[in-house]
């Protein structure tokens, strides 16, 4: 559910945001300064690689039933993370557009 907001506030067609198992490019994070950590921070480093213009691949993979161990993920905690990263997103975007618009009214006059 949490992807299809994040798809929705971004308007890009991903599967998933929140998955933990991504290999990116040196050049695409080494310039992005992201606030998150936890769980949040995965979809935080794609969301503003994505914002910058940088294209996302994804290779279609089975999720398995955990077998050993347990999840050290907290629901609540991260529920709290993605809502912030959700307001923060939909703010980054809102001002990218707002400039867009600026932009495009002083070429107009």
């Amino acid at each position: 559910m949490v992807s299809a907001l994040y798809k929705l506030l971004i308007g890009q067609d991903v599967y998933t945001f929140t998955c933990l198992f991504r290999a990116y490019r040196r050049d695409s994070i080494q310039g992005i300064r992201f606030r998150s950590n936890g769980f949040a921070a995965v979809a935080e480093m794609m969301l503003r690689a994505m914002l910058a213009g940088y294209r996302v691949a994804e290779v279609p993979m089975r999720l398995e039933s955990r077998r050993f161990g347990e999840s050290k993920l907290k629901v609540s905690d991260a529920i709290v993370a993605h809502c912030r990263l959700l307001l923060m997103t939909a703010l980054m975007v809102s001002t990218r557009q707002a400039r867009g618009l600026r932009r495009a009214s002083k070429l107009a006059n």
